[in-house]
């Protein structure tokens, strides 16, 4: 199986569709999105892959939610990092989510 059809099928589509209605029922326009943030956080904590998960204060209401998940590459300590910052996009008022390694 290549790697793309094998990461889909590890897909939970029913919990990746329960992800998505609950982060739209949550109302988180800018500069108010401190309840999504911790939402988020949450479900990252339930997922038990993150070795750490962190709420960021940056400004009042608007934290940085940070997972860290701790391993090693040969025998050297490394690290995989997903954040969600709130920004404020051109036309979206979505957030972004980078991955660093």
């Amino acid at each position: 199986m290549e790697a793309p059809a094998a990461a889909a099928s590890a897909v939970d589509c029913e919990g990746l569709v329960a992800l998505a209605q609950g982060l739209a029922r949550i109302p988180s326009q800018i500069p108010h999105e401190g309840t999504i943030a911790e939402f988020l956080a949450a479900e990252m904590r339930k997922l038990g892959c993150y070795d750490e998960v962190i709420l960021q204060p940056v400004v009042e209401g608007r934290p940085n939610v940070i997972g860290i998940i701790r391993g090693s590459s040969n025998g050297q300590p490394s690290s995989s990092t997903a954040t969600w910052t709130p920004e404020r996009p051109a036309a979206t008022g979505l957030g972004t989510r980078t991955t660093r390694r």
